[in-house]
């Protein structure tokens, strides 16, 4: 069949391509010919698609580029779930061909199953394929196995070959006092059951595998025949046949045959295996080591068989029963050998690899098990606290039902797992005592409270220990509160710096009752403060980042929610009708769907707390709600650990995309400790559909322990009832370290990505281009900072998104600044890179300029000091056109500045002209030198051809001081490459930028031209390439002349042809025979691996 190909609805199994060009969303194949290997892809690119050959499904794509995934085309199969169940995977991943790495992964409805922390896996670190694991998952769930190729050099072809992907559901797994049971079977693991196939097979790591051995060679399966269940070598003569009656392994001398059990988790195995024939010889290995019998010899095969009970295993570890003989030729009957592994307890069911939540860890979550229960040692540890000797006692039992319970069956205390949060019974005689054990090196945060729930009053203690010795209170005696129904004793939000290992232990108990009690622990969390460490090229930080601390994680729970204090605190806000008073409210909702936080209270106002909803940004947004005139807001509260110097950042705005009226107006206020810091005037910054955004762009403070930062937002209409108000990530970075001086500031290297923290630079925009107001921007979106607009309604009725922004771009040594359009009326706005100078001095601004790859108008420049224009000379901005930069032209000796002037390199755009996303954009050139004294100015010492940077000048200087090609030749090659790969860029940059100066043959009759200025360049009606005639100066600032000729050699070779050499000397310069090369540097040179 040649022709077009619609995937069934109902299929199990679909054929999707991903690419750059979809971003990486799977996109269906629609097309199959047979005649080309069983071949199924994407009409959109025929070069891309599957390939069913018989023992192998093969995928031709490409590779990305660069190191970077969105370029290239990759594979996507999808697998939906028919029945739910537990599942054990195995996949043939490698690379056949091509230049590049590959990568993989694999996803359950779009969240990691593997690798599990996200991202991809690079398949060398395991061994060029996926490794066998198993997972739960539901009827109707869609897994998608993914593989993209990624080359550090250019695009190229790339082959990958799958094997057979096979998607096993294996036995239930059985609750038991130790964990899980689940049974293995070997009679389970052929490669193509009943597909009536017969010839080779590709090797696939799973759960058992059949192979042979020579000596202490492992040989995988070659062959396969589904007629008679025979697996083995690649001549069909050693292996394995497997029936319904057994397992048979026809062995030799030189063969021995071999069974290999991989544990898919941390558990215990047992191996059962009733050999029928005892004339063959057996032994079992765990790794390569022993485990039967215990001297690792051969043993006679036992005729009662081999029954190996409670063989510790951890993930990942292989079990091998291996067969031998003394015969030239034996076919030796082993019975059906199966393995039953009891997996340990969930106790570390995590839903996302930052945070740990106790609520997850319910042993035995989703079973109707009840019974004994053997804890065992893991990252929650659910123990019980006798009140009269102070000592944990472990929790014994097991009882399913609506609320899960696990408690002590002498003392009764213990524990009960609800949906919403995990609940505490504190009987007379014993407390709880709640143990994390940190599975790294990290800095926790404590999320979790105390309420009573149970009905009259009763005296609570709590205490927190870290390896037995005090964390709160610090003197180590228990903080006791009477509390009576729905009251609360607040636990402290406390950061803990734990090494792996490192215990944390919450002891409650209760005092003067006769009875038990109950009490709401809300949802006990360890989360690892994404206090993720910020390195910036001038700043360092620790980042507390709200959309972070989701109370439920990536669960999928929706009902009821217990808030507790917490690090984050997600409150709502009750405004009265005059809107002059503010209550806070609390949550008491949570949707898992989309991860809203909300108050039935509150008129439904919440968050949307770390995820992607729909066309918002919802890292922290917030829906708000104004109903009959009265308005209902959010409240976002952040506790400090720390004491110091803190960014607090986090800007609401109305995304464009929603539909504001005019009547309507949106309110925020950034509050420390009670007192209004934004805006200054203490009132509230306003939001209109004309202006979105309230123009935060971050507040610098001298943060104290307790300190409390609220984020607060509502509004006001009668025509929307609610609005959802993004707010760009709102964190707190504590501020680590700083440079406060340095010698060279370069706009590119210096980009601080994520926080505006550098001491140096700042990103900030204006609305309007005269008289502009700059404003920091306040979005980062992994690439750019920017200012989204309202959308323009263009002259033919469509509408087009706009922004302000700024980015270092791809150009080298470049920072681009974006500028909206000025279309359909309205004034242009202005991007600015801000520099602050951190010390009195001369700041140089050489081989500074402005350059754009805007065709459709100009594009405007200039720079200013302190609001005062410097650059143009005039009152005007500078336009700067298409292929024609724009030269600042300063004093040579630099300006004099003070410590905090501020230099403004600007770019706005002309009036009329049309924005596009791509090239309406203000390019400068940007590099300043420091000296504490007016330099001396020296006319004969030009810059280095290529405008290397400083850091390169440097380098290059060193190399005559230090003879660097000598002491540490590796780096300074790796260096020169990369010096010499610019070089080359810039060349062909040049190239591009003087095309006018190719020459053509003048015999030129006829024939096709084509891109001019690239190489390669045909003369029309001839075979000839194009000659160019190329002039360029190489120029020195004094390096010694054989560092001069390398760099010159260099650029010679670059160009392709002959050069003029124009050495401009110092009239003070030495003879030349002074400045011969030394003769151990020249012999180095001259080296042929240099």
């Amino acid at each position: 069949y040649i022709g077009r190909y619609v995937p069934s609805k109902n299929a199990v199994w679909q054929f999707s391509v991903i690419s750059g060009e979809t971003g990486l969303t799977p996109v269906s194949c629609d097309s199959f010919d047979s005649e080309k290997e069983r071949y199924l892809y994407h009409s959109s690119n025929a070069s891309v698609g599957y390939h069913f050959t018989q023992n192998d499904l093969i995928f031709d794509g490409t590779s990305a580029t660069n190191g970077s995934l969105p370029d290239g085309s990759g594979l996507s199969l999808r697998f939906t779930v028919p029945a739910s169940s537990i599942y054990d995977f195995s996949c043939a991943a490698r690379l056949l061909s091509g230049d590049a790495e590959l990568k993989l992964r694999m996803t359950k409805n779009g969240e990691a199953l593997y690798p599990l922390t996200g991202g991809w896996a690079n398949a060398s670190d395991t061994a060029d394929s996926f490794p066998a694991f198993e997972f739960a998952a539901l009827e109707g769930d869609v897994i998608a196995i993914e593989a993209v190729a990624v080359s550090n050099g250019g695009s190229n072809a790339v082959r990958i070959g799958l094997g057979t992907p096979v998607l096993r559901k294996i036995s239930p797994k059985i609750p038991q006092p130790q964990g899980y049971s689940s049974v293995y079977s070997s009679a389970d693991y052929l490669p193509a059951l009943d597909s009536g196939y017969c010839g080779a097979t590709v090797y696939a790591t799973q759960r058992f595998e059949f192979a042979l051995y020579s000596g202490d060679k492992i040989i995988n399966s070659e062959f396969y025949d589904s007629a008679v269940g025979f697996l083995g070598s690649a001549d069909g003569r050693f292996g394995f046949t497997v029936s319904k009656n057994g397992v048979k392994a026809k062995i030799s001398k030189e063969y021995g045959g071999a069974l290999i059990f991989t544990a898919a988790a941390d558990g215990y195995a047992s191996l059962n295996c009733a050999s029928k024939s005892t004339d063959g010889k057996m032994r079992v290995l765990l790794n390569g080591k022993a485990v039967w019998p215990d001297n690792g010899e051969w043993q006679k095969s036992p005729e009662n068989g081999i029954e190996i009970n409670n063989i510790r295993m951890l993930k990942g570890q292989r079990l091998a029963l291996e067969i031998c003989t003394d015969e030239t030729e034996k076919t030796l009957n082993i019975g059906m050998p199966f393995v039953t592994f009891v997996s340990d307890h969930s106790n570390s069911a995590l839903p996302g690899s930052d945070s740990y939540y106790a609520l997850y860890s319910d042993p035995y979550a989703g079973t109707n098990y009840t019974g004994a229960y053997k804890p065992i040692d893991g990252l929650w540890n659910f123990e019980t606290l006798e009140n009269s000797t102070g000592k944990s006692v472990i929790t014994d039992t097991y009882k399913s039902g609506t609320e899960n319970q696990l408690y002590n069956s002498v003392n009764k205390a213990g524990y009960i797992f609800s949906e919403s949060s995990l609940q505490a019974r504190l009987t007379p005689k014993a407390g709880v005592s709640l143990r994390f054990v940190s599975p790294e090196d990290a800095v926790y945060d404590w999320q979790g409270g105390v309420t009573l729930s149970s009905a009259g009053t009763a005296e609570i203690s709590a205490r927190i220990l870290k390896n037995g010795a005090p964390l709160w209170p610090e003197d180590g005696t228990p903080y006791k509160k009477v509390l009576s129904q729905g009251e609360s004793l607040e636990l402290p939000v406390f950061e803990a710096d734990c090494a792996a290992g490192d215990r944390i232990s919450v002891e409650i108990s209760a005092h003067g009752t006769e009875d038990s009690v109950t009490v709401d622990l809300g949802s006990p969390a360890m989360i690892k403060t994404r206090s993720s460490v910020i390195t910036t090229p001038d700043a360092s930080g620790r980042v507390y980042a709200s959309q972070n601390y989701n109370p439920f994680g990536n669960t999928a729970y929706s009902g009821e929610y217990v808030p507790v204090e917490g690090r984050w605190n997600y409150e709502l806000l009750n405004i009265s009708e005059d809107h002059k008073e503010f209550t806070t409210v609390k949550p008491n909702r949570y949707n898992g769907t989309n991860k809203l936080i909300q108050s039935t209270e509150a008129g439904g106002a919440g968050f949307y707390v770390g995820v992607m909803n729909g066309n918002k940004l919802s890292v922290g947004a917030s829906d708000i709600y104004c109903k009959n005139g009265k308005s209902y807001g959010t409240a976002l509260r952040f506790v400090s650990p720390i004491s110091g110097e803190a960014l607090i950042t986090g800007s609401p705005y109305v995304n464009s995309a929603s539909s504001m009226a005019e009547d309507t107006t949106v309110y925020f206020r950034l509050l420390v400790n009670g007192k209004t810091v934004f805006p200054e005037n203490g009132e509230w910054a306003e939001m209109t559909d004309k202006n979105r955004n309230a123009g935060f762009g971050g507040y610098t403070a001298n943060l104290s322990i307790g300190d409390e930062v609220i984020w607060q937002t509502w509004f006001t209409s009668k025509t929307n009832t609610s609005l959802s108000v993004m707010v760009n990530s709102p964190s707190v970075v504590a501020i680590t370290s700083q440079q406060r001086v340095k010698d060279t500031y370069n706009v590119r290297s210096d980009f601080t990505p994520y926080y505006q923290i550098s001491p140096f630079w700042n990103y900030e925009y204006s609305l309007k281009r005269d008289n502009p107001e700059y404003k920091l921007l306040n979005s980062y979106t992994g690439t750019a900072w920017q200012y989204d607009l309202p959308k323009v309604t263009l002259d033919d009725g469509s509408t087009k998104s706009q922004m302000l922004g700024a980015t270092t771009g791809s150009t080298a040594g470049s920072g681009h600044l974006w500028i909206n359009s000025t279309a359909n009326g309205g004034e242009p706005g202005a991007a600015a890179f801000s520099f602050t100078a951190p010390k009195d001095g001369w700041y140089s601004l050489s081989n500074i300029e402005a350059s754009t790859n805007y065709r459709d108008g100009d594009m405007l420049a200039r720079i200013t000091l302190n609001g005062e224009q410097i650059w143009p000379n005039t009152k005007n901005w500078q336009a700067v056109r298409y292929k024609a930069s724009a030269k600042v032209e300063i004093d040579e000796d630099g300006l004099s500045l003070k410590a905090g002037d501020v230099l403004r390199f600007e770019g706005s755009i002309a009036d009329g002209a049309i924005s596009s996303y791509n090239d309406s954009k203000v390019i400068w050139r940007l590099i300043m030198h420091y000296s504490e004294s007016k330099p001396n100015s020296d006319k004969n010492r030009i810059s280095l051809f290529c405008d290397l940077t400083d850091e390169e000048t440097d380098y290059f200087n060193s190399i005559k001081t230090e003879k660097q090609f000598d002491i540490n030749y590796g780096n300074a090659k790796e260096r020169s490459e990369s010096f010499m790969t610019q070089l080359k860029r810039e060349l062909a940059y040049w190239k591009y930028l003087h095309s006018e100066n190719q020459t053509a043959n003048d015999d030129s009759t006829a024939g096709t031209g084509g891109t001019p200025g690239t190489d390669g360049y045909w003369v029309p009606g001839t075979d000839d390439v194009v000659k160019k005639t190329i002039k360029k100066y190489i120029i020195t600032s004094g390096l010694d002349a054989w560092v001069v000729v390398l760099i010159a050699c260099g650029s010679l070779i670059l160009a392709g042809g002959a050069a003029a050499f124009i050495i401009i000397k110092n009239k003070k310069a030495k003879p030349a025979a002074e400045q011969a090369i030394p003769s151990e540097t020249s012999d180095r040179i001259n080296d042929e691996n240099n």
